[in-house]
This record gives structure tokens, C-alpha cells and sequence, in this order.
């Protein structure tokens, strides 16, 4: 499965090889905030948990920094199926993660996390019997399942259209309908705190879902402080929303032949750029699903250009050889200096862009069900 196109909140358990970005300030407020004033509300963290199998395991909340993973902010034992938490909240409300583990093991190692928002109030928490972690009760933590819930009801659509009788035009017709349900819902949400720091997290992960004119919404309700703090990621996830149109550029491919992207894309009714790296893992393990549909549709009706973030040819040249793939391999050798990673609005990796003949973004990251309903005729 491409795991990826998924919602994946949870840093413990994120498949993605992402640019490390450590903001020591949120750290602070989040650590400091703790120990606020009298004036300082308290958290109360119910947790249930539908299986015995984590019986005896501790509840970690930690900030989200992997080089931080020592710094426990509140930890509590689960017994009986059932484990509590209470502090001062901070002063500001902010993204941290929940995970269970063993007292003495690594807590991003562990398979049940999530993130959520330690705030004031009541939070609940749920992990049920397939180990999957929902947190609700205090509006931001409400504002995250909301929108976790269309992700993955979108998704749950997508393979269920896939499977059901019909042409391909009206399976097709069905996930676009699908997938304005699914913005309208994260867009509802969204809006009901768009300055807090729930809907910044969303927006980090999900920037990928919206067009233009929704995330001009989301920038316009923006306060003034929130919009110069985030200039550089707005101004990128701008650059290549949903239905925005390439710009012609050329890059070499392993041979050294320099290639116009918008000649390839003109030439097939649908082309996946797929950015990836020899160093990612994840995205070696996400290119034999990307393979299976390629020499399923591969021809007039669909190409892949694998745009490598490598900066070694000898690395790039021997993980091309490895995957044994013959569609098209390009790289500038530039890393995240990629002039176009830096155009599409690419943060991560692995990472893709399915375009349609006229050059067009017609879905981020698609998963295997999209592609899958967008290339079927």
C-alpha cells in the first residue's frame, strides 16, 4: 500500500523521510506552559482501552520531537484497561504525543500513538481492540477527529466505489463527489479555529486535499501574527494546489539527456510524478505498488517520472538498478534544492503529483484506490 496517501498523525508511527525542522520555541511553550500561573486550567486524560494485550504498558505524553523523545511531559500506568492523567494545561494549547510503551523502551518506537492537543478540559481517549488511538472532548482534539474521520472515510469510500459495479466515468464521477464531501467537512472544521494550533497540524499534513480558492479561504481568516509566522509554507502549499498547471522545466535523466517534463506530460492522458530518495525507506518500499500499476495502465494512458531528491549519482544510479523500474528517472542531483520539488510545493518524501494530459494537479499523493479509479477506462 502506498501508506503515505493515509492520514498518518501519529509521529511514532509516520512513514515519511521529512526535512528536520526543530522549533526549540514550541518546545519551550510547551514544557515552561506547563508549570503557568495559578491562573493556568488543568487537563483530565480518561483513557479506555479495549485490550488487554497493553494491560501492564505505560501511557506516554511527549513533546512532538524525535530528538526530544526523553522529555516526558505525563506518563500513566494502564490498568484494568483504563489509565488517568491531570496537569496544568499550557498557557497555549499545543500538539504533543500520546504513546504507549514499555517503561524502559523508546517511546517513537511504539506501534499506538497518536497526536493530539494538550489543552484544558476534559480529554477522552480510546484505543480500541485493533489498537487504533481517538481522542476527543475539548474542541481542537474534536477539531482533529472531525477531520481524521473524513480522511479516512474518504478512503474507505474510494476502496469501496473501486470494488462496485458501474462505468469507470461514473466511479470516477462518485470519488470526485467523495472528495468535496471530505473537503467540506475538514473545511467546516477547519474554520471553526483556524488560528489554533489543531488546524495548523492539519494544514501541515493535508495541505495536499485543497484548491486554491479553499486554502484562499483558510489564509483569509488568518490572523496577521499566524500569517507572517507561517509565509514560507503558505507561499509553497500556493504554488501547486489541486487543479493549478505545471510550468515547463527540464531535467537529466540517468543518462545524462536533459527531458521536458510538460512533453511527457502532454503525451499520456495521465502522468505521476513521484518524488522520492535511495536514503527513504519508505520510499523504496512504496515503488513495487507504484510498479503494479504502471505495467498495468503503462502506455498512451498513464506514465511515472520518479524525480530523485538524491544528491549522489552513484546512490540514485544503483537504487534505480535495485528497483529494476524502466519508466522514466530524472534528478537535478540537488537534493531539497530541487528547483522542482521546490515548485511543487514538495516537503516530504515519498511524495507524488498525479497530473492529468493539459498539465494540471488532479490529486496529491493518490492512493492505490485513486489511481486505480482515475486510470481504469
Amino acid at each position: 500500500m502506498m501508506e503515505y496517501a493515509r492520514w498518518g498523525v501519529s509521529v511514532g508511527r509516520i512513514y515519511l523521510c521529512m526535512k528536520k525542522i526543530v522549533l526549540l520555541l514550541s518546545l519551550v511553550s510547551v514544557l515552561a506552559a506547563c508549570s503557568f500561573d495559578g491562573k493556568s486550567r488543568y487537563y483530565n486524560i480518561a483513557g479506555r482501552v479495549d485490550t488487554d494485550v497493553l494491560d501492564g504498558k505505560w501511557v506516554f505524553i511527549v513533546p512532538t520531537f524525535h530528538d526530544f523523545e526523553k522529555m516526558t511531559i505525563d506518563s500513566a500506568l494502564i490498568s484494568d484497561g483504563q489509565f488517568r492523567m491531570k496537569g496544568k494545561s499550557p498557557f497555549h494549547p499545543s500538539m504533543v504525543l500520546l504513546t504507549v510503551a514499555e517503561e524502559d523502551k523508546s517511546l517513537l518506537s511504539s506501534d499506538v500513538s497518536t497526536n493530539m492537543v494538550l489543552e484544558s478540559g476534559d480529554i477522552d481517549v480510546l484505543i480500541d481492540k485493533n489498537m487504533q488511538v481517538t481522542v476527543s472532548g475539548t474542541p481542537q482534539n474534536d477539531m482533529v477527529q472531525v477531520c481524521r474521520l473524513a480522511v479516512d472515510n474518504y478512503y474507505d469510500t474510494c476502496a469501496y466505489i473501486n470494488k462496485s459495479h458501474g462505468s469507470a466515468s461514473e466511479k470516477r464521477q462518485k470519488m470526485v463527489d467523495a472528495q468535496l464531501s471530505r473537503n467540506r467537512k475538514m473545511m467546516e472544521a477547519l474554520m471553526s479555529n483556524i488560528n489554533s494550533e489543531a488546524a495548523k497540524a492539519i494544514m501541515h499534513e493535508k495541505y495536499i486535499f485543497f484548491s486554491l480558492s479553499e486554502l484562499n479561504r483558510i489564509h483569509k481568516h488568518l490572523t496577521d501574527a499566524n500569517r507572517t509566522e507561517n509565509k514560507d509554507f503558505i507561499d509553497m502549499i500556493m504554488s501547486m494546489p489541486v487543479n493549478k498547471k505545471i510550468t515547463d522545466c527540464r531535467l537529466p535523466d540517468q543518462n545524462g539527456d536533459s527531458l521536458s517534463l510538460m512533453d511527457i506530460v502532454n503525451s499520456h492522458d495521465y502522468t505521476l510524478i513521484d518524488f522520492w530518495a535511495s536514503w527513504c525507506g519508505p520510499c523504496m518500499r512504496a515503488m513495487p505498488d507504484i510498479a503494479e500499476r504502471y505495467n498495468r495502465y503503462k502506455g498512451g494512458r498513464f506514465e511515472v517520472i520518479a524525480i530523485s531528491l538524491d544528491n549522489e549519482r552513484g546512490l540514485w544510479i544503483n537504487a534505480i538498478d535495485r528497483l529494476n523500474v524502466d519508466w522514466i528517472n530524472l534528478s537535478s542531483l540537488e537534493g531539497w534544492n530541487c528547483r522542482v520539488a521546490k515548485e511543487m510545493a514538495i516537503s516530504y518524501v515519498p511524495s507524488s503529483i498525479l497530473f492529468d494530459k493539459e498539465g494540471h494537479v488532479v490529486c496529491r499523493n493518490p492512493s492505490l484506490d485513486e489511481l486505480d479509479l482515475y486510470l481504469a477506462q
